[in-house]
């Protein structure tokens, strides 16, 4: 489950970033940036849509790894806690 979480988390996370660059590159922010840089370095472009995205992919993949792993071993813990403690009862309602 945790696992199925993550994945749209990702998702979710490449969809804002798209969002994001086309609000940026409408508003001529990469522009003015590879021309700042281009400007002092004298190199190529700096940001472009590719790398954007491929930074979001990257921590999407990295948010879907550690996310996954965190979620396990939490469960884990409270499985363990539970056993030892006797877990918590909530009753919802009166038993007869």
């Amino acid at each position: 489950m945790s696992l199925l979480l993550s994945l749209f988390l990702a998702v979710v996370t490449l969809v804002a970033a798209v969002v994001l660059y086309a609000i940026l590159s409408k508003l001529g922010i990469p522009k003015s940036i590879n021309k700042a840089v281009s400007d002092v370095e004298g190199g190529g472009e700096v940001l472009t849509k590719g790398r954007f995205l491929g930074w979001a992919a990257l921590l999407a993949a990295i948010n879907v790894v550690l996310l996954t792993a965190f979620a396990t071993l939490g469960s884990l813990l409270y499985n363990v806690c539970a056993t030892f403690t006797g877990g918590l009862e909530v009753t919802l309602a009166e038993r007869d």
